[in-house]
């Protein structure tokens, strides 16, 4: 049923061809790959470095939570929730 849904919403029995003008793949890819890269670019270079810096200066001292048994897992729990999924 999922799938059926998913197929419904975002699959076309007519694919789209061209992406804003070209049909070029390699073309389509730059477009793409420059969209993405100015979306996620820092506002503020200087701002955007010192951030870097605090997170490089709080990581050194950073330790985390402690592992135990009750958090392990292995290869036979992964493959049961993995075949366990519908």
């Amino acid at each position: 049923m999922f799938w059926n849904c998913w197929q419904a919403k975002f699959e076309s029995p007519m694919p789209c061809c061209q992406v804003d003008g070209c049909v070029d793949d390699s073309v389509i890819i730059d477009k793409f790959a420059d969209h993405f890269r100015q979306s996620y670019s820092c506002n503020n270079k200087s701002m955007a470095e010192g951030l870097f810096d605090q997170f490089n200066r709080l990581r050194t001292a950073y330790v985390g939570d402690l592992l135990s048994a009750r958090n392990a897992f292995d290869i036979e729990f992964v493959s049961k929730v993995v075949f366990d999924l519908h």
